[in-house]
């Protein structure tokens, strides 16, 4: 598990590990025979990008039940097109959730509740932009809130969900987080309240908000996971690396000149889009309960960023988890959790 990975996390947050991952860790292939016949999932931000890659190759080993969620329905429906015409035998279903809304995704969870069965869900929503903007229902900052809080909020929800929607399946069921190699390299103050932080227009900075986010999501998945029974539900953060033709790097570069400048730039560095995609499938097939409350990078378990090794590591993440649970009060979080314990 991440956590007994001290000695390597600082190469891994350097500039050589960076690259060594980049250019010298290779695609796993997923082992011979392996078939997702009968299994449900749920694949946020699976309009484009990442999340709808990831949805073909769920489909291409034969998982039999998928449901995509996007912003809006008519980018989902039209994405799904595809997928139903290559995989006939699959059901994909489209259900639209809006990630700056706690509404809407309280109202997704309670729609999981309809399925009957759920196998896995890959949470890959997410959100890069060189703009700050404030969400108009929560009053945060919007990548911080897509990025972390959001998702925080949905992978609570989803966890006695996805307890109760375990139908005849040896594996518990997983919840994969997705972070980025941004969160090795992200800071989190925490000299006051940590959710404050993130919104105060003076400490808003591109791209670091983003990167920050991130290491603040896996702060409070591991967290997260310290609260829940692996063999209930198995909890952990997966890391594609950098990677080309993403919507998150398209919302980095708006328009088409600075995003050609973009693709110039990551090129040389960035893997194509079903290289990352891979790392996603490979969490949900794959890996058990070994995985549990671990940072996975490109196919296997590899330490967390190196300041969660820290007694100030230890200090922001006890801190934003009471800022978080306080601030999903509303929705009971904290019984949801200690329910799975």
């Amino acid at each position: 598990m991440s956590k007994h990975l001290e000695s390597e996390a600082a190469f891994e947050a350097s500039v050589k590990g960076y690259l060594y991952r980049q250019w010298m860790v290779h695609r796993k292939p997923l082992p011979a025979g392996t078939r997702l016949d009968g299994q449900v999932g749920i694949i946020t931000g699976s309009s484009a990008g990442l999340g709808l890659e990831a949805a073909r190759q769920l489909l291409d080993i034969w998982v039999s039940h998928l449901i995509l969620s996007g912003r809006t329905l008519e980018k989902g429906e039209k994405a799904a097109e595809s997928l139903r015409k290559a995989h006939p035998a699959a059901k994909i279903e489209v259900w639209p959730m809006e990630m700056e809304s706690y509404k809407s995704i309280a109202a997704f969870a309670e729609r999981c509740q309809t399925l009957p069965r759920i196998d896995f869900a890959i949470l890959s929503a997410g959100l890069n932009t060189p703009e700050r903007r404030v969400c108009e229902e929560t009053g945060h900052e919007q990548p911080f809130q897509v990025d972390c809080v959001s998702t925080a909020l949905l992978s609570i929800l989803l966890l006695s969900v996805l307890e109760a929607k375990r139908r005849g399946s040896q594996k518990p069921p997983r919840l994969c987080i997705v972070s980025s190699d941004g969160a090795l390299y992200g800071s989190v103050k925490g000299l006051g309240s940590i959710l404050a932080e993130f919104d105060d227009p003076e400490q808003f900075g591109f791209p670091s908000q983003y990167v920050n986010a991130k290491l603040a999501l896996v702060l409070f998945v591991a967290k997260l996971a310290e609260q829940v029974d692996p063999e209930k539900v198995i909890v952990h953060t997966v890391n594609p690396g950098l990677t080309r033709g993403t919507d998150v790097g398209r919302t980095m570069a708006p328009g088409w000149i600075k995003r050609s400048l973009l693709s110039l730039v990551m090129y040389p560095i960035a893997r194509a889009a079903p290289v990352g995609a891979s790392t996603y499938v490979d969490a949900v097939a794959t890996k058990g309960v070994e995985s549990h409350g671990s940072y996975i990078i490109e196919w296997s378990i590899r330490p967390y960023p190196p300041v969660m090794y820290t007694s100030e590591g230890d200090r922001l993440r006890e801190k934003l988890w009471a800022e978080m649970m306080e601030e999903f009060s509303f929705y009971d979080a904290r019984r949801i959790v200690a329910s799975m314990s």
